[in-house]
């Protein structure tokens, strides 16, 4: 039953957002999507240094051939340098963590394999900051609504804004919202816990930069479209400037197997790695050639704060 209702909630989030986007003029262009913005081949990054296994516990050799090359300068093709893992298994009882701009991690002759040992619901590589950006005061979108696969936004004021600032979009997610959507007052024990969505709990999030501004209008025009509706009446959106904290960016993780270790004799077991590698606060990354194996979750998982990713070649 309570998977049913998790079923009837997705549906329904997905029919508002084709409906909001049915006849919106442009449609969504997902063109923008992917390493570079679209259109941009993954570079081939050359290898700054190389490790091998050792046997034991591998989680620091591997952390510090990262935090190494995070250290070197970015070269003129905008990257550091490639971590090369030698043929091998690599146990890691942590996890690995990504975050300095520039940086690859490439298993070499196909051979490397990272093994995320031990118990803990964890992800074994992560990638971006930890953070989110810190952003100045917001200003409300005045549009009576903006479609899903809008370019521009006419604000109550666009004093402030430039061509090329990086700015956060908001769309909350309102009372006037979940009520439309049928996600309150759900029917059941204890629904109100369990079952019905807060006021604030669904916002959507989009980072985004400023490519023209229309002070006589109060518009801005975007370097990528939105993609799901704003209205008025379900609370609008809010624009605001980033201060500080740009996200990571031009970081990929290739031609590796993942695998967790996992009880054997529990096809239930849930304690264990639970993602292969998670993406966000990040841009222009990419995850390719990536076989990953027991893990309880997901081989990839993208979050709310990644944006131009590429995934290639992966299997799970």
């Amino acid at each position: 039953m309570r998977s049913k209702k998790r079923t009837r909630a997705f549906a329904l989030a997905l029919l508002s957002c084709l409906v909001a986007a049915a006849g919106a003029q442009p449609a969504i262009d997902f063109s923008y999507a992917g390493y570079g913005g679209g259109g941009v081949s993954v570079p081939n990054v050359p290898a700054a240094i190389s490790v091998r296994p050792t046997g034991g516990d591998d989680t620091e050799l591997l952390q510090q051939a990262i935090d190494h090359v995070s250290a070197l300068p970015v070269r003129e093709n905008g990257f550091r340098g490639a971590v090369l893992l030698r043929p091998g298994r690599y146990r890691v009882a942590g996890r690995l963590e990504m975050r300095t701009s520039g940086v690859v991690l490439r298993g070499g002759s196909g051979n490397a394999t990272i093994v995320a040992t031990g118990k803990g619901r964890r992800t074994l590589i992560e990638i971006g900051n930890v953070a989110d950006a810190a952003t100045g005061p917001s200003v409300g979108v005045t549009d009576e609504s903006a479609p899903a696969g809008s370019m521009a936004l006419t604000l109550e004021s666009g004093a402030g804004l430039r061509p090329g600032d990086r700015i956060v979009i908001t769309r909350p997610s309102t009372v006037a919202w979940i009520a439309a959507l049928g996600m309150s007052g759900l029917p059941g024990n204890y629904a109100n816990q369990r079952l019905d969505w807060v006021p604030g709990s669904r916002n959507l999030v989009w980072d985004r930069t400023v490519a023209a501004v229309d002070p006589a209008r109060r518009q801005v025009t975007l370097d990528a479209p939105i993609t799901t509706a704003m209205e008025r009446r379900y609370g609008g959106g809010t624009v605001a400037r980033v201060a500080s904290g740009l996200p990571v960016a031009r970081v990929g993780v290739e031609n590796l197997a993942l695998e967790s270790e996992y009880s054997a004799a529990n096809p239930f077991d849930e304690q264990h790695s639970w993602n292969a590698v998670a993406l966000d606060r990040v841009e222009d990354a990419w995850v390719r050639g990536i076989v990953a194996r027991h893990f309880a979750g997901s081989a990839i998982r993208v979050g709310q704060r990644a944006r131009r990713i590429t995934i290639e070649a992966c299997r799970s």
